[in-house]
Protein backbone atom coordinates (compact mmCIF):
# COMPACT_ATOMS: atom_id res chain seq x y z
CA UNK A 1 0.00 0.00 0.00
CA UNK A 2 1.27 3.46 -0.84
CA UNK A 3 1.97 5.65 2.14
CA UNK A 4 1.77 9.42 2.40
CA UNK A 5 4.35 9.43 5.20
CA UNK A 6 7.14 11.93 4.67
CA UNK A 7 9.74 12.52 7.38
CA UNK A 8 8.05 13.42 10.67
CA UNK A 9 4.70 14.27 9.08
CA UNK A 10 1.91 12.09 7.75
CA UNK A 11 0.05 13.79 4.89
CA UNK A 12 -3.55 12.94 4.09
CA UNK A 13 -6.02 14.37 1.58
CA UNK A 14 -9.62 15.13 2.54
CA UNK A 15 -12.13 13.86 -0.01
CA UNK A 16 -15.40 15.69 -0.63
CA UNK A 17 -17.32 12.95 1.21
CA UNK A 18 -15.20 13.54 4.32
CA UNK A 19 -13.01 10.44 3.91
CA UNK A 20 -9.28 10.82 4.51
CA UNK A 21 -7.07 9.44 1.73
CA UNK A 22 -3.35 8.77 1.46
CA UNK A 23 -3.00 9.66 -2.22
CA UNK A 24 -3.71 12.84 -4.18
CA UNK A 25 -5.96 10.85 -6.52
CA UNK A 26 -8.25 10.16 -3.52
CA UNK A 27 -8.39 6.41 -4.13
CA UNK A 28 -6.40 5.01 -1.21
CA UNK A 29 -8.26 5.53 2.03
CA UNK A 30 -6.22 5.94 5.21
CA UNK A 31 -5.93 2.62 7.03
CA UNK A 32 -3.89 3.92 9.98
CA UNK A 33 -5.68 4.87 13.16
CA UNK A 34 -5.90 8.64 13.20
CA UNK A 35 -5.91 9.72 16.83
CA UNK A 36 -6.20 12.83 18.93
CA UNK A 37 -5.34 13.37 22.58
CA UNK A 38 -8.55 13.54 24.60
CA UNK A 39 -8.97 14.92 28.11
CA UNK A 40 -12.34 14.44 29.83
CA UNK A 41 -13.98 13.95 26.46
CA UNK A 42 -12.46 17.12 24.99
CA UNK A 43 -10.11 16.79 22.02
CA UNK A 44 -6.69 18.33 22.58
CA UNK A 45 -3.89 19.06 20.16
CA UNK A 46 -3.42 17.98 16.54
CA UNK A 47 -4.30 14.68 14.92
CA UNK A 48 -1.61 12.02 14.88
CA UNK A 49 -0.93 8.43 13.85
CA UNK A 50 1.40 5.94 15.50
CA UNK A 51 4.21 4.73 13.27
CA UNK A 52 6.64 2.30 14.89
CA UNK A 53 5.02 3.28 18.20
CA UNK A 54 5.96 6.93 17.65
CA UNK A 55 3.21 9.57 17.30
CA UNK A 56 3.48 11.39 13.97
CA UNK A 57 1.41 14.53 13.34
CA UNK A 58 -1.21 14.28 10.59
CA UNK A 59 -1.30 17.11 8.06
CA UNK A 60 -4.74 17.27 6.43
CA UNK A 61 -4.85 18.85 2.97
CA UNK A 62 -8.35 19.73 1.86
CA UNK A 63 -8.31 22.85 -0.34
CA UNK A 64 -7.80 22.43 -4.08
CA UNK A 65 -5.24 24.54 -5.90
CA UNK A 66 -6.58 27.15 -8.31
CA UNK A 67 -4.03 27.95 -10.99
CA UNK A 68 -0.29 28.24 -10.34
CA UNK A 69 1.45 31.01 -8.45
CA UNK A 70 4.99 32.05 -9.34
CA UNK A 71 6.42 30.10 -6.40
CA UNK A 72 4.42 27.02 -7.38
CA UNK A 73 5.62 27.26 -10.99
CA UNK A 74 9.23 27.56 -9.83
CA UNK A 75 8.72 24.53 -7.59
CA UNK A 76 7.25 22.55 -10.51
CA UNK A 77 10.27 23.43 -12.66
CA UNK A 78 12.62 22.33 -9.87
CA UNK A 79 10.75 19.04 -9.61
CA UNK A 80 11.00 18.45 -13.36
CA UNK A 81 14.73 19.08 -13.14
CA UNK A 82 15.01 16.65 -10.23
CA UNK A 83 13.05 14.01 -12.18
CA UNK A 84 15.73 13.99 -14.90
CA UNK A 85 18.16 12.88 -12.19
CA UNK A 86 16.09 9.80 -11.35
CA UNK A 87 18.41 6.78 -11.26
CA UNK A 88 17.26 4.00 -13.60
CA UNK A 89 18.81 0.59 -14.13
CA UNK A 90 20.67 2.04 -17.10
CA UNK A 91 21.81 5.15 -15.25
CA UNK A 92 20.31 8.62 -15.06
CA UNK A 93 18.17 10.07 -17.83
CA UNK A 94 20.15 12.64 -19.81
CA UNK A 95 17.21 14.70 -21.03
CA UNK A 96 13.47 15.19 -20.69
CA UNK A 97 13.00 13.14 -23.85
CA UNK A 98 14.96 10.22 -22.41
CA UNK A 99 13.07 10.50 -19.12
CA UNK A 100 9.81 10.38 -21.02
CA UNK A 101 10.92 7.31 -22.99
CA UNK A 102 11.98 5.45 -19.85
CA UNK A 103 8.81 6.29 -17.94
CA UNK A 104 6.59 5.40 -20.91
CA UNK A 105 8.28 2.01 -21.15
CA UNK A 106 6.85 1.12 -17.74
CA UNK A 107 3.26 0.06 -17.26
CA UNK A 108 1.39 3.18 -16.16
CA UNK A 109 4.73 5.00 -15.95
CA UNK A 110 3.60 8.43 -17.12
CA UNK A 111 0.49 8.37 -14.96
CA UNK A 112 2.59 7.55 -11.91
CA UNK A 113 5.07 10.26 -12.93
CA UNK A 114 2.46 13.03 -12.88
CA UNK A 115 0.80 11.69 -9.73
CA UNK A 116 4.17 11.81 -7.97
CA UNK A 117 4.77 15.41 -9.10
CA UNK A 118 1.23 16.43 -8.10
CA UNK A 119 1.62 14.77 -4.69
CA UNK A 120 4.93 16.54 -4.03
CA UNK A 121 3.39 19.90 -4.99
CA UNK A 122 0.37 19.23 -2.78
CA UNK A 123 2.49 18.47 0.28
CA UNK A 124 4.80 21.44 -0.32
CA UNK A 125 1.96 23.99 -0.56
CA UNK A 126 -0.80 22.24 1.47
CA UNK A 127 -3.10 22.36 -1.55
CA UNK A 128 -4.51 19.53 -3.65
CA UNK A 129 -2.95 19.63 -7.14
CA UNK A 130 -4.66 17.52 -9.78
CA UNK A 131 -2.15 15.43 -11.77
CA UNK A 132 -3.70 16.28 -15.14
CA UNK A 133 -3.68 19.98 -14.34
CA UNK A 134 0.00 19.75 -13.40
CA UNK A 135 0.73 18.01 -16.71
CA UNK A 136 -1.14 20.74 -18.61
CA UNK A 137 0.87 23.41 -16.79
CA UNK A 138 4.08 21.73 -17.93
CA UNK A 139 2.70 21.61 -21.48
CA UNK A 140 1.91 25.34 -21.29
CA UNK A 141 5.49 26.05 -20.20
CA UNK A 142 6.82 23.97 -23.10
CA UNK A 143 4.57 25.75 -25.59
CA UNK A 144 5.61 29.13 -24.20
CA UNK A 145 9.27 28.24 -24.55
CA UNK A 146 8.74 26.96 -28.10
CA UNK A 147 7.02 30.24 -29.04
CA UNK A 148 9.87 32.18 -27.46
CA UNK A 149 12.46 30.24 -29.48
CA UNK A 150 10.46 30.64 -32.70
CA UNK A 151 9.99 34.39 -32.25
CA UNK A 152 13.59 34.87 -31.17
CA UNK A 153 14.85 33.22 -34.37
CA UNK A 154 12.61 35.10 -36.80
CA UNK A 155 14.53 37.62 -38.88
CA UNK A 156 13.53 41.16 -38.06
CA UNK A 157 11.13 40.19 -35.32
CA UNK A 158 11.11 42.02 -32.04
CA UNK A 159 12.73 40.15 -29.19
CA UNK A 160 10.07 38.27 -27.27
CA UNK A 161 10.13 37.78 -23.51
CA UNK A 162 9.45 34.58 -21.65
CA UNK A 163 9.56 34.60 -17.86
CA UNK A 164 10.77 31.02 -17.55
CA UNK A 165 13.37 31.14 -20.34
CA UNK A 166 16.38 30.28 -18.17
CA UNK A 167 14.71 27.36 -16.43
CA UNK A 168 13.27 25.91 -19.64
CA UNK A 169 16.58 26.31 -21.47
CA UNK A 170 18.23 24.30 -18.73
CA UNK A 171 15.57 21.59 -19.02
CA UNK A 172 15.09 21.46 -22.79
CA UNK A 173 18.25 23.11 -24.06
CA UNK A 174 18.71 25.20 -27.17
CA UNK A 175 18.31 22.24 -29.52
CA UNK A 176 16.62 22.09 -32.88
CA UNK A 177 14.17 19.51 -31.59
CA UNK A 178 12.48 22.18 -29.48
CA UNK A 179 10.90 23.38 -32.71
CA UNK A 180 7.84 21.44 -33.82
CA UNK A 181 7.90 19.33 -36.96
CA UNK A 182 5.19 20.30 -39.44
CA UNK A 183 3.81 17.74 -41.89
CA UNK A 184 1.14 18.11 -44.54
CA UNK A 185 -1.38 15.54 -45.74
CA UNK A 186 -4.79 15.37 -47.34
CA UNK A 187 -6.25 15.89 -43.87
CA UNK A 188 -4.40 19.20 -43.53
CA UNK A 189 -1.38 20.49 -41.67
CA UNK A 190 -0.32 18.76 -38.48
CA UNK A 191 2.19 19.98 -35.90
CA UNK A 192 4.18 17.37 -33.98
CA UNK A 193 5.81 18.40 -30.72
CA UNK A 194 9.21 16.93 -29.83
CA UNK A 195 9.25 14.03 -27.38
CA UNK A 196 10.08 16.05 -24.29
CA UNK A 197 6.97 18.16 -24.91
CA UNK A 198 4.66 15.14 -25.16
CA UNK A 199 4.53 14.14 -21.50
CA UNK A 200 1.02 12.74 -21.84
CA UNK A 201 -0.84 10.83 -19.17
CA UNK A 202 -0.90 7.19 -20.21
CA UNK A 203 -3.47 4.56 -19.41
CA UNK A 204 -2.87 1.07 -18.17
CA UNK A 205 -2.91 -1.49 -20.95
CA UNK A 206 -5.35 -4.29 -20.11
CA UNK A 207 -3.75 -7.69 -19.66
CA UNK A 208 -5.27 -10.20 -22.10
CA UNK A 209 -6.98 -13.16 -20.46
CA UNK A 210 -6.21 -16.48 -22.18
CA UNK A 211 -9.15 -18.39 -23.54
CA UNK A 212 -10.04 -21.61 -21.79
Amino acid sequence: MASAQTGEQFFVFLREDGVLCEDVEMKIEVTHDVCQTVDNGEALGPLFVKIDENPVPVIVIEQKAVGFSRDQTLFLLSQMSAKVDILFDGGKARSMAELRDRMSARRGGMKKFWLDVASTLSKAFSLIFDAERVRRKWQTLCDGYKNYVDNHNKTGSARSKFEWKDQMEELLGERHDVRPVVTASAAGVRVHRPLEMEMEMDSDVPVPVPEE
